[in-house]
Protein backbone atom coordinates (compact mmCIF):
# COMPACT_ATOMS: atom_id res chain seq x y z
CA UNK A 1 0.00 0.00 0.00
CA UNK A 2 1.67 3.41 -0.90
CA UNK A 3 1.74 6.55 0.82
CA UNK A 4 -0.82 8.13 -1.29
CA UNK A 5 -3.54 5.46 -0.61
CA UNK A 6 -3.19 5.16 3.14
CA UNK A 7 -3.37 8.92 2.79
CA UNK A 8 -7.00 8.99 0.56
CA UNK A 9 -8.01 5.71 2.35
CA UNK A 10 -7.44 8.10 6.23
CA UNK A 11 -8.88 11.29 4.67
CA UNK A 12 -11.92 9.90 2.87
CA UNK A 13 -15.08 11.76 4.59
CA UNK A 14 -16.55 9.86 7.69
CA UNK A 15 -19.72 7.76 6.98
CA UNK A 16 -18.45 6.89 3.75
CA UNK A 17 -19.23 3.38 2.76
CA UNK A 18 -16.42 0.48 2.76
CA UNK A 19 -17.07 -0.34 -0.75
CA UNK A 20 -17.17 3.37 -1.89
CA UNK A 21 -13.74 3.90 0.29
CA UNK A 22 -12.38 0.53 -1.06
CA UNK A 23 -12.88 1.79 -4.56
CA UNK A 24 -11.73 5.03 -4.02
CA UNK A 25 -8.44 3.67 -2.22
CA UNK A 26 -7.50 2.11 -6.04
CA UNK A 27 -4.92 3.05 -8.15
CA UNK A 28 -7.28 2.58 -11.72
CA UNK A 29 -10.64 3.60 -11.92
CA UNK A 30 -13.37 1.45 -11.23
CA UNK A 31 -16.38 0.99 -13.75
CA UNK A 32 -19.53 -0.84 -12.49
CA UNK A 33 -21.38 2.61 -12.17
CA UNK A 34 -20.62 5.02 -15.15
CA UNK A 35 -20.18 8.70 -14.09
CA UNK A 36 -18.53 11.57 -15.80
CA UNK A 37 -17.42 14.74 -13.63
CA UNK A 38 -16.41 18.52 -14.24
CA UNK A 39 -13.96 20.48 -11.79
CA UNK A 40 -13.48 23.89 -11.84
CA UNK A 41 -11.71 26.27 -9.19
CA UNK A 42 -13.03 29.73 -8.22
CA UNK A 43 -12.11 32.62 -5.74
CA UNK A 44 -13.58 32.10 -2.14
CA UNK A 45 -14.45 34.93 -0.30
CA UNK A 46 -11.67 34.95 1.70
CA UNK A 47 -9.44 35.34 -1.77
CA UNK A 48 -8.00 31.77 -0.91
CA UNK A 49 -9.41 28.61 -3.78
CA UNK A 50 -12.70 27.08 -3.75
CA UNK A 51 -13.51 23.64 -6.21
CA UNK A 52 -16.97 22.89 -7.52
CA UNK A 53 -17.21 19.70 -8.37
CA UNK A 54 -20.04 18.55 -11.19
CA UNK A 55 -20.85 15.00 -10.94
CA UNK A 56 -23.21 13.23 -13.36
CA UNK A 57 -24.55 9.77 -13.13
CA UNK A 58 -25.66 7.50 -15.58
CA UNK A 59 -29.53 6.31 -14.73
CA UNK A 60 -29.14 3.09 -16.66
CA UNK A 61 -26.69 1.87 -13.84
CA UNK A 62 -29.61 2.50 -11.41
CA UNK A 63 -31.46 -0.37 -9.98
CA UNK A 64 -34.45 0.44 -7.34
CA UNK A 65 -36.68 -1.09 -4.92
CA UNK A 66 -40.25 -0.89 -5.99
CA UNK A 67 -42.31 0.17 -2.94
CA UNK A 68 -45.82 1.12 -3.59
CA UNK A 69 -45.61 1.80 -6.87
CA UNK A 70 -42.55 3.99 -6.44
CA UNK A 71 -38.78 3.58 -7.54
CA UNK A 72 -36.54 4.13 -4.50
CA UNK A 73 -32.83 4.35 -5.01
CA UNK A 74 -30.05 5.56 -2.77
CA UNK A 75 -26.67 7.47 -3.96
CA UNK A 76 -23.83 8.36 -2.42
CA UNK A 77 -20.84 10.36 -3.76
CA UNK A 78 -17.44 10.64 -2.19
CA UNK A 79 -14.86 13.08 -3.42
CA UNK A 80 -10.84 13.19 -2.27
CA UNK A 81 -8.69 15.88 -3.29
CA UNK A 82 -4.57 14.57 -2.61
CA UNK A 83 -1.94 17.03 -3.27
CA UNK A 84 1.47 16.38 -5.89
CA UNK A 85 2.92 14.82 -2.23
CA UNK A 86 -0.18 12.86 -1.96
CA UNK A 87 -1.33 14.40 1.38
CA UNK A 88 -4.90 15.06 1.43
CA UNK A 89 -5.71 18.45 1.68
CA UNK A 90 -10.38 18.47 1.31
CA UNK A 91 -13.36 16.47 0.48
CA UNK A 92 -16.58 16.16 0.04
CA UNK A 93 -19.22 13.28 0.99
CA UNK A 94 -23.21 13.55 -0.09
CA UNK A 95 -26.21 11.40 -0.75
CA UNK A 96 -28.45 11.89 -2.68
CA UNK A 97 -32.15 9.96 -2.14
CA UNK A 98 -34.87 9.41 -5.24
CA UNK A 99 -38.62 8.07 -4.77
CA UNK A 100 -39.79 7.93 -8.27
CA UNK A 101 -43.02 7.90 -9.95
CA UNK A 102 -42.70 4.62 -12.89
CA UNK A 103 -42.83 7.67 -15.40
CA UNK A 104 -39.84 10.03 -13.51
CA UNK A 105 -37.97 6.93 -13.56
CA UNK A 106 -38.13 6.48 -16.97
CA UNK A 107 -37.28 9.90 -17.51
CA UNK A 108 -33.93 9.59 -15.23
CA UNK A 109 -33.21 6.02 -16.89
CA UNK A 110 -32.48 8.60 -20.34
CA UNK A 111 -30.70 11.56 -18.17
CA UNK A 112 -29.38 10.21 -14.63
CA UNK A 113 -28.80 12.64 -12.07
CA UNK A 114 -26.23 15.27 -10.64
CA UNK A 115 -24.57 15.71 -7.65
CA UNK A 116 -23.05 19.25 -7.18
CA UNK A 117 -19.88 19.98 -4.33
CA UNK A 118 -17.96 22.10 -3.51
CA UNK A 119 -13.97 21.70 -1.83
CA UNK A 120 -11.80 24.63 0.06
CA UNK A 121 -8.51 23.78 -1.31
CA UNK A 122 -5.76 25.73 -0.93
CA UNK A 123 -3.14 26.79 -4.32
CA UNK A 124 -1.62 23.36 -5.94
CA UNK A 125 -2.07 20.74 -7.92
CA UNK A 126 -4.26 17.99 -6.89
CA UNK A 127 -5.89 14.76 -8.08
CA UNK A 128 -9.38 14.39 -7.21
CA UNK A 129 -10.54 11.27 -6.76
CA UNK A 130 -14.45 11.50 -7.45
CA UNK A 131 -16.40 7.93 -6.34
CA UNK A 132 -20.18 6.88 -6.50
CA UNK A 133 -22.52 4.10 -5.28
CA UNK A 134 -25.83 3.04 -5.70
CA UNK A 135 -27.42 1.29 -3.04
CA UNK A 136 -29.98 -1.56 -4.33
CA UNK A 137 -27.13 -3.22 -6.23
CA UNK A 138 -23.91 -2.06 -4.64
CA UNK A 139 -22.56 -1.16 -8.17
CA UNK A 140 -19.87 1.71 -7.30
CA UNK A 141 -17.61 3.86 -10.35
CA UNK A 142 -14.90 5.91 -9.84
CA UNK A 143 -12.51 8.53 -11.82
CA UNK A 144 -9.76 10.59 -11.17
CA UNK A 145 -9.64 14.65 -12.20
CA UNK A 146 -6.37 16.63 -12.18
CA UNK A 147 -6.81 20.11 -11.21
CA UNK A 148 -4.68 22.99 -10.36
CA UNK A 149 -6.18 25.76 -7.73
CA UNK A 150 -3.92 29.26 -8.23
CA UNK A 151 -3.00 31.40 -5.71
CA UNK A 152 -5.93 34.29 -6.78
CA UNK A 153 -4.11 36.17 -3.62
CA UNK A 154 -0.78 36.49 -5.56
CA UNK A 155 -1.16 35.82 -9.06
CA UNK A 156 -1.18 38.91 -10.82
CA UNK A 157 -3.76 38.15 -13.31
CA UNK A 158 -5.69 34.77 -13.87
CA UNK A 159 -9.31 33.25 -14.73
CA UNK A 160 -11.73 30.70 -13.03
CA UNK A 161 -12.81 27.75 -14.49
CA UNK A 162 -14.80 27.59 -17.20
CA UNK A 163 -18.63 26.27 -16.29
CA UNK A 164 -21.18 25.55 -18.40
CA UNK A 165 -24.67 24.79 -18.69
CA UNK A 166 -27.18 24.16 -20.96
CA UNK A 167 -31.16 24.68 -21.55
CA UNK A 168 -31.51 20.84 -20.88
CA UNK A 169 -29.77 21.03 -17.54
CA UNK A 170 -32.94 21.52 -15.42
CA UNK A 171 -34.48 18.46 -16.71
CA UNK A 172 -31.77 16.42 -14.49
CA UNK A 173 -32.79 15.89 -11.29
CA UNK A 174 -29.65 17.75 -9.31
CA UNK A 175 -28.87 17.28 -5.18
CA UNK A 176 -26.94 20.11 -3.81
CA UNK A 177 -25.65 21.30 -0.39
CA UNK A 178 -24.31 23.66 -2.27
CA UNK A 179 -25.55 27.05 -3.78
CA UNK A 180 -22.40 28.92 -5.15
CA UNK A 181 -23.53 28.26 -9.17
CA UNK A 182 -26.71 30.57 -8.10
CA UNK A 183 -26.05 33.83 -9.57
CA UNK A 184 -23.68 32.64 -12.16
CA UNK A 185 -25.48 30.64 -14.30
CA UNK A 186 -28.96 30.13 -14.59
CA UNK A 187 -28.87 26.28 -14.14
CA UNK A 188 -26.50 24.18 -12.72
CA UNK A 189 -23.18 23.51 -14.36
CA UNK A 190 -23.09 20.76 -16.39
CA UNK A 191 -20.09 17.87 -16.88
CA UNK A 192 -21.25 16.47 -20.16
CA UNK A 193 -19.39 17.97 -23.09
CA UNK A 194 -22.46 16.49 -25.57
CA UNK A 195 -25.16 18.62 -26.66
CA UNK A 196 -27.67 19.10 -28.89
CA UNK A 197 -28.93 21.75 -31.24
CA UNK A 198 -32.01 22.29 -29.56
CA UNK A 199 -29.80 23.24 -26.64
CA UNK A 200 -28.42 26.59 -25.71
CA UNK A 201 -25.01 27.11 -24.29
CA UNK A 202 -24.55 29.13 -21.15
CA UNK A 203 -20.87 29.64 -19.76
CA UNK A 204 -19.19 31.53 -16.68
CA UNK A 205 -15.77 32.55 -16.09
CA UNK A 206 -14.42 35.30 -13.50
CA UNK A 207 -11.06 37.24 -13.71
CA UNK A 208 -9.29 38.24 -10.39
CA UNK A 209 -7.53 41.26 -11.31
CA UNK A 210 -4.06 41.80 -9.27
CA UNK A 211 -1.74 43.28 -11.89
CA UNK A 212 -2.48 47.20 -10.66
CA UNK A 213 -3.69 49.62 -8.25
CA UNK A 214 -4.30 51.90 -11.17
CA UNK A 215 -7.80 51.72 -12.71
CA UNK A 216 -7.61 50.22 -16.59
CA UNK A 217 -9.67 47.93 -18.65
CA UNK A 218 -10.38 44.27 -18.77
CA UNK A 219 -10.70 42.87 -22.35
CA UNK A 220 -12.68 39.50 -23.05
CA UNK A 221 -13.30 37.55 -26.06
CA UNK A 222 -15.17 34.34 -26.39
CA UNK A 223 -15.50 32.15 -29.22
CA UNK A 224 -16.56 29.17 -30.72
CA UNK A 225 -14.71 27.82 -33.07
CA UNK A 226 -14.96 24.27 -35.58
CA UNK A 227 -12.37 21.74 -33.79
CA UNK A 228 -11.76 20.23 -37.48
CA UNK A 229 -10.63 23.57 -39.77
CA UNK A 230 -10.18 26.00 -36.95
CA UNK A 231 -13.35 28.14 -38.59
CA UNK A 232 -14.57 30.90 -36.17
CA UNK A 233 -18.70 30.26 -35.68
CA UNK A 234 -19.15 32.99 -33.29
CA UNK A 235 -17.52 35.60 -31.43
CA UNK A 236 -18.55 37.87 -28.62
CA UNK A 237 -16.89 40.89 -26.74
CA UNK A 238 -16.98 42.68 -23.27
CA UNK A 239 -15.15 45.01 -21.64
CA UNK A 240 -15.20 46.09 -17.66
CA UNK A 241 -12.83 48.88 -15.74
CA UNK A 242 -11.34 47.16 -12.97
CA UNK A 243 -11.07 49.94 -10.06
CA UNK A 244 -8.99 48.46 -7.12
CA UNK A 245 -6.06 45.39 -6.95
CA UNK A 246 -7.84 42.34 -6.99
CA UNK A 247 -11.21 42.82 -8.16
CA UNK A 248 -12.70 39.77 -9.73
CA UNK A 249 -15.00 40.41 -13.06
CA UNK A 250 -17.54 37.44 -14.25
CA UNK A 251 -18.35 37.28 -17.66
CA UNK A 252 -21.67 34.95 -19.15
CA UNK A 253 -22.46 34.22 -22.36
CA UNK A 254 -25.32 32.44 -23.90
CA UNK A 255 -25.64 30.63 -27.05
CA UNK A 256 -28.11 28.70 -28.99
CA UNK A 257 -26.57 25.95 -31.11
CA UNK A 258 -29.21 25.41 -33.66
CA UNK A 259 -27.25 26.66 -36.39
CA UNK A 260 -24.46 23.75 -35.37
CA UNK A 261 -23.85 21.38 -38.00
CA UNK A 262 -23.06 17.61 -35.67
CA UNK A 263 -19.06 17.44 -35.45
CA UNK A 264 -16.42 18.74 -32.52
CA UNK A 265 -15.62 22.32 -31.38
CA UNK A 266 -14.10 24.55 -29.09
CA UNK A 267 -14.94 27.04 -26.66
CA UNK A 268 -12.25 29.32 -25.84
CA UNK A 269 -12.53 32.22 -23.57
CA UNK A 270 -9.78 34.77 -22.95
CA UNK A 271 -8.78 38.13 -21.07
CA UNK A 272 -6.64 40.86 -21.23
CA UNK A 273 -5.38 43.56 -19.41
CA UNK A 274 -5.04 47.25 -21.14
CA UNK A 275 -1.92 47.65 -18.71
CA UNK A 276 0.47 45.55 -18.96
CA UNK A 277 -0.65 43.25 -21.63
CA UNK A 278 -1.88 40.32 -19.00
CA UNK A 279 -3.72 37.26 -20.66
CA UNK A 280 -5.97 34.50 -18.93
CA UNK A 281 -7.75 31.77 -20.99
CA UNK A 282 -9.45 28.78 -20.67
CA UNK A 283 -11.02 26.35 -23.16
CA UNK A 284 -13.09 23.56 -23.52
CA UNK A 285 -13.75 21.07 -26.65
CA UNK A 286 -17.64 19.81 -26.77
CA UNK A 287 -19.80 18.04 -29.22
CA UNK A 288 -22.96 18.83 -31.31
CA UNK A 289 -25.29 15.27 -31.95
Amino acid sequence: MTPRTRAREADVKTGTSPALRAALSKAVPVGELSLRAFAGSLRSADNRGQVLVSVEIDGAGLRYQERNGRFAESLEVSIVAADERARVQGGDRQTFNLNLMPETRERVNRTGVRLISQVALPPGRYQIRIGAQEATGGAVGTLPYDLEVPDYAKTPFSMSGLFITSSAAAGVPTGSTETTWNGLLPTPPVATRVFTPAETLTWFAEVYDNSSDQAHGVNYISTIQDARDGRMIVQARDNRVVQRRGQGQGFTTDYPLRDLKPGMYVLRVEATTTMGNHLARREVVFEVS
